[in-house]
């Protein structure tokens, strides 16, 4: 994401930001390996395809599968939440953020993500199972935005006065971190723990 958004900023502030540009080099950078390694793993049965149908092939092939109940062959969920993410937010960029100022544009992204935390937690307390929304998009797909938020806000590659962490706040972010590893709660890792 904070590649991703540097990227962007770059490109529109020479001019140069088209999500066209943008998707064909995302596309020929993943997508061929990808296909390759899908097909092997079909082919070959193995990691986790070993009872894979055609529908099961199809579904991973249009980065959906995570999304199917009865799929249980998730090789590539996070591959398709990025994939998701690269096709909405350089649209929602072009469109959108890039003619925002600097501020706004950060308080948008961080407000989506605020967004997807509250459908995570809304899902927690109405649904279930919980351990599903660890490979939804629209449940993860904050994780990648966040970094966005960075590269649009004190980015130290792009803005000369950006915020430089000082050593408590090194700390701070350490015992948080630390805190998220070691709190072992079901409900607590599966929604605020990706945001902290």
């Amino acid at each position: 994401g904070w590649l991703l958004g540097g990227q962007l900023l770059r490109e529109t502030d020479k001019g140069r930001h088209t999500p066209w540009r943008f998707y064909f080099k995302r596309w020929m950078r993943t997508l061929p390996p990808y296909y390759v390694m899908l097909a092997l793993l079909y082919l070959g049965q193995t990691g986790g395809m070993e009872t894979a149908s055609p529908g099961d092939f199809l579904l991973h092939f249009v980065f959906v599968q995570q999304y199917a109940n009865d799929n249980h062959y998730f090789v590539s969920w996070s591959l398709c939440v990025e994939e998701h993410f690269y096709l909405i937010f350089p649209l929602l960029f072009m469109f959108a953020i890039a003619r925002m100022s600097r501020t706004k544009a950060v308080m948008t992204c961080a407000l989506l993500c605020l967004l997807i935390l509250l459908v995570r937690i809304g899902y927690a307390a109405l649904y279930g199972p919980l351990n599903i929304v660890y490979y939804w998009s629209h449940t993860r797909i904050d994780s990648i935005l966040f970094g966005c938020c960075l590269a649009l806000h004190n980015n130290p590659l792009l803005d000369r006065d950006a915020w430089r962490p000082k050593l408590p706040a090194a700390i701070l972010a350490i015992a948080v971190l630390l805190f998220c590893l070691v709190y072992r709660d079901p409900v607590f890792r599966q929604t605020l723990r990706y945001s902290l």
